[in-house]
Order: structure tokens, then C-alpha cells, then sequence
């Protein structure tokens, strides 16, 4: 509330609630195209600022862990900007809101002119290049100011990778493959990996690890080829033995579509290793009901596949 913005409280959200607060969305951006929305003025309140960029880093976590409340936390985000105008959490804020109207509302087009806003403010205001910035003008000065030159003279570290690698398993992950060939997101997604590996940032690099396992499967693609663990291995040869910075995520990932694969080829799973069950266990215990979600599609899949109605329908 101190940073203007109201507070979202963390509980479940009716689906009506949802409906409500995207029509005020929806009526607040009219028909504003790509271009107009990087056009918006720039954000000078600080205040108004920072709390869009706390608004910004509890994205990632509301998606996984409380859904429902991720799709208000973006609609306030973008209403926020078109009130205040633009600063660098707004191109995550479009894109964001471009995720909504692909998966929820059946809006590609539309979701792709907002993962283009979200695009053309990145390059338009360089915030590429000052999105993952240090030091004591990365709390305060950068999230309104005009940035590259600031930042500059203080000497900040630029990390061009990480942006470019959140970037891609947003767009070619949840909203770009409504509307083109699943194979066609491989290359940027394996792009996306090596990004956020080069910059350390295990989250992105591991998602676009994700989407790009979820999208090879789904295309009907060669998920046992040499290239796809090469790929697998080289991200867990980055990560190393220490236990604190595997990405569970990732790790559960690779864990369902290479169980799927061995039951598409009969192959029975051997004593230590984990089934269906023992990869949701561990899941559940992580809280991310994202993940619990793409492990059971992934059986449904399968039963749909062997001809198992009466269980598909029951899941």
C-alpha cells in the first residue's frame, strides 16, 4: 500500500473475480496496438515504480504456487502502467497479460501484439541491457530514470542474456505456439537455455529447458535423440553436484517425458527409478501446481494414447 498499488492477499480466486478484473483490463487498454503501448509515457513516480517491480517479481511465483491470483496481480500491473506509464517492469506486465489472453481467453492474435508491446519497450528504452542490474541505483534510480547512461557511469553489471533468455520462454513457451508449429519455438527455446546459462540464471534457463522437452514431445519429435540429451546433459553438467542450485523443476521435467517415452516403447522402469506417482510426491511437496499440472497431461496423454478412456475421463 506505502508504493501505491493495492495488496493482493495470497488465497484462491473465484473464476467470476477473474472475469471481472480482465473486462476492467480489457476496457482500460481499448484497442491500443503494439506500438501505441511502447509509445505510453515513461513512469517518473518512484514510488508507483518499485511497488510495479515487487508486483513484477511475484509473477514467476503465482503462476507456480497460486494461480488463480496470478492473472489479477497482471491485470494491476497493467492497469498500473497505462495510468502512470511505462518503466521496465511494464514489458513484463504485456507480456504477461499476453499469456492470460492466449491460454484463458483463446486470444493469440491479440496475446502476440502483447508480447510484441512487451518486445518494443525492451528494445525501445534499452531495457535489455538494464534489466539485471547491481548496486544501489538498481533499488531506486533505474526503475523510472533514463537508464543506459546511469547506469553506465556507475559502473552497474549488464546482463543482456537474462533478459533475452526470460524473454523467450515467456513468448515461445506460452504464447507464440498458439499460433505456429510447435517445432518452429525448438531453436529460440535452446537459445533461451544457453542464455540463461551463460548469465547464471538457473530459473530461465531451466524453463526454456522445460518448454523445450514439454514442446519436443508434443511435436512428435525424437525425444531419445542424441541431440536432445546433449542438450539435458549439458544443462545438468552446468548445475554440478550442489543439491542447492538443481532446479527441481527441470529435474521432474526430464524425469515425466523420458517416463512417458519408455512407456510409449513398452519399456518397463527399473526398481530405483521413480513412477507417475513418485514424480507427483515430489511435486506436491514443492507447492508448484504448474508442474503438478504438465505431469498430468502427460498421463492423460498416455491414456488417451493406449486407449484407456474410461481413466482419461476420470482424470
Amino acid at each position: 500500500e506505502k508504493l501505491g498499488l493495492p495488496v493482493l492477499k495470497d488465497k484462491p480466486r473465484s473464476i467470476a473475480s477473474i472475469v471481472v478484473e480482465y473486462i476492467k483490463t480489457k476496457r482500460a487498454l481499448g484497442k491500443r496496438t503494439a506500438e501505441e503501448l511502447a509509445g505510453l509515457p515513461r513512469l517518473t513516480d518512484d514510488r508507483i515504480g518499485m511497488g510495479l517491480r515487487i508486483s513484477e517479481l511475484l509473477l514467476t511465483l503465482c503462476y507456480q504456487v497460486q494461480p488463480t491470483m496470478f492473472p489479477l496481480l497482471v491485470f494491476q500491473m497493467v492497469r498500473t502502467t497505462l495510468k502512470h506509464g511505462v518503466n521496465i517492469s511494464s514489458s513484463d506486465a504485456f507480456i504477461s497479460y499476453g499469456i492470460i489472453l492466449c491460454g484463458a481467453f483463446r486470444e493469440p492474435k491479440r496475446g502476440r501484439e502483447m508480447a510484441k508491446a512487451g518486445e518494443l519497450l525492451l528494445e525501445k528504452y534499452e531495457f535489455r541491457k538494464s534489466r539485471a542490474t547491481f548496486g544501489a541505483d538498481g533499488l531506486t534510480y533505474y526503475w523510472t530514470a533514463p537508464l543506459l547512461d546511469t547506469l553506465l557511469r556507475k559502473g552497474h553489471h549488464l546482463c543482456v542474456e537474462c533478459v533475452e533468455s526470460r524473454f523467450i520462454y515467456a513468448v515461445e513457451g506460452l504464447i507464440y505456439h498458439w499460433s505456429k508449429p510447435l517445432r518452429d519455438t525448438l531453436g529460440p527455446l535452446h537459445e533461451g537455455n544457453r542464455l540463461g546459462m551463460e548469465c547464471d540464471d538457473m530459473e530461465s534457463a531451466g524453463l526454456n529447458l522445460n518448454f523445450y522437452l514439454s514442446h519436443t514431445y508434443f511435436s512428435g519429435c525424437q525425444l531419445g535423440g542424441d541431440a536432445v540429451t546433449e542438450f539435458i546433459d549439458r544443462h545438468i553438467e552446468y548445475h554440478g553436484d550442489d543439491s542447492q542450485r538443481v532446479h527441481i523443476s527441470s529435474e521432474l521435467d526430464i524425469e515425466s517425458y523420458f517416463l512417458a517415452l519408455k512407456k510409449l516403447r513398452g519399456v518397463e522402469i527399473q526398481v530405483d527409478e521413480r513412477d507417475f506417482d513418485g514424480i507427483l510426491a515430489v511435486a506436491n511437496e514443492t507447492g508448484n501446481q504448474t508442474l503438478h499440472a504438465d505431469i498430468y497431461l502427460i498421463q492423460l496423454d498416455l491414456k488417451v494414447f493406449f486407449g484407456e478412456w474410461e481413466e482419461a475421463a476420470e482424470m
